[in-house]
């Protein structure tokens, strides 16, 4: 699921006005004497260049945070699902555990449905912490180390079939340093077939590239969208 680029850009203008100069004496290390308002200019050759670059931040984000996943069907029994095999991914962003975020994610997959309790649902897909009701069916999550949390991408009602398309953003808290898991769980070894329906026709989301193209099993996404210190 992946990331925009946060950029800072800050543009100064600087100009010189007229400056009297001794006819008989040439530059010694500082240009102008006086300037408009007869106050001195002390202002040593090549400094404005240096003073005008420094003013511009050359800053990027502090970390980077994508995801891509895929939990495919590892054959095929004619039915709306398949046996497949559970998928976990990890990484670690950069900074230290000083360092305090709040980040935005864009979710998009085809996935299937899992209610959750005891945490507390966006409406959307995301579920902050809590568990799955039913432990048989799919259990999508993101962890993150620290602070620690769960976060469930694939809440929904209908869980009987099949799959369903998903593009949304949701907030979490992350340090420096902290290590994001992505862990999908496909509960009784089988995970829903990518189709619409029963003997339904293969889900794509727009800005998803899969191979195959479409995919016959679940996907998911992630990208990230802002960063803010907290």
């Amino acid at each position: 699921m992946r990331f925009a680029i946060i950029s800072l850009c800050a543009l100064c203008a600087c100009g010189f006005h007229g400056a009297a100069r001794g006819s008989d004496a040439g530059p010694t290390g500082s240009e102008a004497t006086v300037g408009n308002d007869g106050a001195p200019i002390d202002t040593p050759i090549g400094s404005v260049d240096a003073a005008i670059d420094a003013s511009i931040p050359i800053d990027g984000p502090p970390f980077t945070l994508a995801g891509s996943w895929r939990i495919p069907c590892t054959s095929h029994i004619a039915q709306d699902y398949c046996p497949a095999s559970g998928v976990t991914q990890a990484t670690t962003i950069a900074g230290t555990s000083a360092q305090h975020y709040h980040v935005t994610v864009r979710i998009r997959g085809v996935m299937s449905n899992n209610t959750y309790q005891n945490g507390t649902s966006a409406g959307t897909g995301w579920y902050a912490g809590g568990s799955a009701m039913m432990s048989i069916y799919d259990q999508l999550a993101v962890t993150v180390s620290s602070p620690a949390a769960v976060y469930f991408i694939n809440e929904g009602t209908d869980r009987n079939c099949c799959t369903h398309v998903f593009d949304y953003t949701a907030g979490f808290d992350i340090d420096g340093g902290a290590t994001v898991t992505f862990d999908g769980k496909t509960g009784d070894a089988y995970i829903w077939e990518n189709k619409n329906g029963p003997n339904g026709a293969a889900l794509t989301v727009a800005g998803v590239t899969t191979t195959p193209d479409p995919y016959d099993g679940e996907f998911a996404q992630m990208d990230l969208l802002t960063i803010a210190p907290r």
